[in-house]
């Protein structure tokens, strides 16, 4: 979570140049910190895709959830 920029961005960043299939999450899409990470994710051929997820928002927890899992086809190893 919190991947628009800090550590969140750099850890997205590292897991996924390290081969790790990678679920960046941030609030209030669409903005243009997800278009960078996007573009930077196109541009190095990156396993990361971006969901929207604001953690104090019981039902985007739920749905961003679902959508990784569904996306990973089934169980996943969550880094926090």
């Amino acid at each position: 979570t919190g991947t628009p920029s800090g550590f969140g961005n750099l850890a997205a960043l590292l897991f996924a140049r390290s081969g790790a299939k990678v679920f960046a999450t941030m609030r209030n899409l669409p903005r243009p910190e997800a278009e960078a990470l996007r573009k930077v994710a196109r541009d190095e051929r990156l396993d990361l895709t971006i969901l929207e997820l604001d953690v104090t928002r019981p039902e985007q927890v739920t749905s961003a959830v679902a959508e990784a899992e569904r996306l990973a086809g089934g169980g996943l190893d969550v880094v926090v």
